[in-house]
């Protein structure tokens, strides 16, 4: 199936073929330190290996990831070291973290890009493993949260152009953390309509968000140094996925294990509840009382984890006063 993404990248290749234009060589020539390029692909590679992988092989445990966090850390630290002494500005040009707009604006899309990757895995998650739903199932949800995010982002990004974007992350924000509340009162009994309503209104909220964000980052940066904020705002957003995937996986096991105890405490010789189904067919009871503490201890585990990402997209708030609107430059000649 994944190779139906190959299909869509030509297209997209296509388009940027015939849509950009094309900028004439200013004839400087640009050196790339493929040291500083080596160590920082070494260590993102391995450190998102050890994001992926660490849940699975129990963290530290495992001398795997042990050996890639050690190389990780090893290769982001000697690429800072080569990046300080060299002051290479053609791998990623951290400098441009100096723009305090553009530093903030970082951490409130690193926020923003982390809560919704986070949100969509656990949502996945839920639907298949708590709720039974097939992967057709889950799929449609994922397209009409596509969908939804599709028709908002157009909307939001005629009205960018329009009004201050700070107003449309005023009312974009409460409408994603609405969604999230929403997805905490989701049951083992809800159906696929209230999911893709859920859905919709996550996708809209989303939108609305996102696209003024984005603008705001880059309204104080040079248009000179715009490709080079770009590759570094894009890969920010890549790591601070990496690390929300696996900061949701951890809080979803733990509280899975929690909330598992909590319900299996009140599973007595005390509870007459516990004991007259065990009168009947001791073995039976005993099976379907674990299947149900495992559900309701991780459909518990899931609302917890969202109400968290609640709290955490809130804090996208702090970034309001510092958002700024694109001046309109004059256009480059080609």
């Amino acid at each position: 199936i994944f190779h139906m993404n190959v299909i869509l990248g030509l297209v997209s290749l296509f388009a940027v073929k015939s849509l950009l234009p094309n900028i004439k060589p200013s004839g400087e020539t640009i050196r790339v330190n493929w040291i500083a390029f080596s160590l920082l692909a070494l260590g993102t590679g391995s450190l998102q290996l050890f994001l992926d992988r660490g849940q699975h092989f129990q963290w530290f445990d495992s001398n795997l990831i042990l050996a890639l966090f050690v190389v990780a850390v090893a290769s982001l630290f000697i690429y800072l070291v080569v990046l300080i002494a060299t002051k290479d500005k053609t791998v990623l040009h951290l400098g441009l973290l100096k723009d305090f707009a553009f530093l903030m604006g970082n951490f409130a899309n690193i926020l923003l890009m982390g809560t919704l990757y986070g949100a969509l895995m656990l949502k996945v998650f839920y639907l298949q493993w708590i709720l039974g739903f097939t992967v057709l199932q889950s799929g449609i949800y994922q397209a009409v949260l596509g969908g939804s995010m599709l028709i908002f982002t157009l909307i939001s990004g005629f009205l960018t152009d329009k009004i201050n974007p700070r107003w449309l992350v005023v009312v974009g924000l409460p409408i994603c953390v609405y969604s999230l509340m929403l997805s905490t009162e989701l049951n083992l009994h809800s159906s696929m309509e209230t999911i893709l309503i859920v859905g919709i209104i996550m996708g809209a909220g989303m939108a609305i968000v996102s696209t003024p964000l984005y603008v705001a980052i880059f309204a104080t940066i040079k248009r000179s140094d715009m490709a080079a904020a770009s590759v570094l705002n894009s890969y920010l957003i890549v790591m601070s996925g990496g690390v929300s995937l696996s900061v949701v996986t951890i809080l979803l096991m733990h509280r899975i294990d929690v909330n598992s105890i909590h319900l299996a405490n009140a599973v007595t010789p005390y509870n007459h509840a516990v004991l007259n189904a065990i009168a009947a067919n001791p073995d039976l009871a005993i099976a379907a009382a674990y299947e149900q503490i495992a559900r309701q201890g991780a459909m518990f585990a899931f609302a917890d984890v969202w109400y968290l990402i609640a709290l955490a997209m809130v804090l996208i708030a702090a970034y309001l006063p510092f958002m700024k609107r694109a001046k309109q430059d004059e256009p480059d000649e080609f």
